[in-house]
């Protein structure tokens, strides 16, 4: 959809034409990819507002959540990934998109790390034995 992409210095620029008006800036971003799916926001988003379409469509994080777990290939990756949710998604379930932040996420993981750390070191007990690398593994952005 992106038009037109070039690189000035470190960073790409997006330069288009829409309905005879001329859109130009910085992608603040060196990624080509990435600066190409920003021109294409940009883009998207000038077109809703000029068919008075909704900018933002508010998604609880529960149905957002199902749908990306129905699109995940089966195996270790996808059995992990619903074996953490059932520690966040009473959490964030009800929750508008929007209005989980990065605080938000990062003091869930911080009260999880000082739940496992009251946890008793039983051997062969499995919640017990829970990593902080598993904990860290909750950070909702790495997989939305």
């Amino acid at each position: 959809m992106s038009d037109n992409i070039r690189k000035i210095g470190n960073t790409y620029h997006y330069d288009f034409m829409l309905n005879n008006k001329r859109y130009r800036g910085s992608c603040k971003t060196g990624d080509k990819k990435l600066a190409e799916n920003i021109a294409d926001t940009i883009k998207a988003d000038i077109l809703r507002k000029k068919h008075n379409l909704p900018s933002v469509v508010n998604y609880r994080f529960k149905d957002l959540w199902d749908n990306y777990i129905e699109f995940q290939s089966p195996g270790k990756n996808k059995d992990l990934k619903k074996y953490l949710s059932k520690h966040f998604l009473p959490i964030f379930q009800d929750m508008s998109i929007q209005s989980i932040t990065t605080d938000k996420t990062e003091n869930y993981r911080l009260n999880r790390k000082l739940e496992v750390m009251s946890m008793k070191k039983n051997k062969g007990k499995r919640e017990a034995e829970i990593s902080f690398r598993i904990v860290n593994a909750y950070s909702l952005l790495k997989w939305l």
